[in-house]
């Protein structure tokens, strides 16, 4: 096992298990069968710290949503995330300033983060 971190292979980090500590990133683990075949990971995003948030400084919706959604903050948006229920990114498509699509990703709960100026933050979304 070597675990990686952002595409860097964390140092000493070869145990099948990983404990994880700030700051967030994106993680993957490289494994070599005993025949030598080597794999990786799809990349797992962690995130560590998450403030909380004033529903009054940020809203998503429609949520239900079916095809987009609109993130409104008062903050500078820096970076917009989707993660599903087991973790894994998936393609945000900016439509345009504020309003993202949501087209093929299936019925379900996702997670979209948030990073601003000064922290990151995030908002569940539900998707018919």
């Amino acid at each position: 096992y070597q675990w990686v971190k952002n595409g860097n292979d964390l140092l000493n980090e070869t145990n099948q298990t990983l404990s994880i500590a700030p700051p967030d990133g994106d993680f993957q683990v490289y494994v070599v069968s005993s025949d030598g075949c080597p794999s990786i990971s799809t990349p797992y995003f962690a995130i560590l710290d998450i403030d909380e948030l004033d529903l009054s400084k940020a809203v998503l919706f429609p949520n239900p949503s079916t095809d987009q959604f609109t993130l409104k903050t008062e903050e500078n948006i820096e970076k917009v995330r989707a993660y599903n229920e087991l973790g894994m990114e998936l393609e945000l498509r900016m439509i345009n300033q504020g309003n993202y699509s949501t087209l093929g990703w299936p019925a379900g709960i996702y997670f979209v983060n948030v990073e601003t100026d000064n922290r990151i933050f995030q908002l569940k979304l539900c998707v018919k």
